[in-house]
């Protein structure tokens, strides 16, 4: 069994909280659907593109949002090679609220 990591006086059993940050370079674009916002990232010809979702907002503010990104997105020429989108998100850890 593995064991919890250590941290300062206490245990915490669960992971850090990752949270991914996306470059506008390596948005295709956002799609608002319902309660939930994806975040579809730019591809190769061919391949298939590498989807980040946001679920539980509310759909005002999902809406808002895409139109927003997608609005601020750089224009790409068709015929344009497009990079893969994935290489250009880095993650970053959440300080932990408990305080350890």
């Amino acid at each position: 069994m593995r064991r919890p990591p250590l941290r300062g006086r206490g245990v915490a059993p669960a992971p850090p909280r990752q949270e991914p940050r996306i470059s506008l370079a390596a948005i295709a674009r956002v799609r608002a659907e319902g309660r939930a916002v994806a975040v579809e990232l730019t591809a190769p010809a061919g391949a298939a593109p590498a989807v980040h979702r946001v679920e539980g907002v509310s759909e005002a503010a999902g809406t808002v949002f895409a139109d927003a990104v997608n609005d601020a997105l750089p224009e790409r020429a068709d015929g344009d090679e497009t990079d893969d989108g994935s290489t250009l998100v880095t993650t970053r850890t959440l300080n932990d609220p408990r305080g350890g």
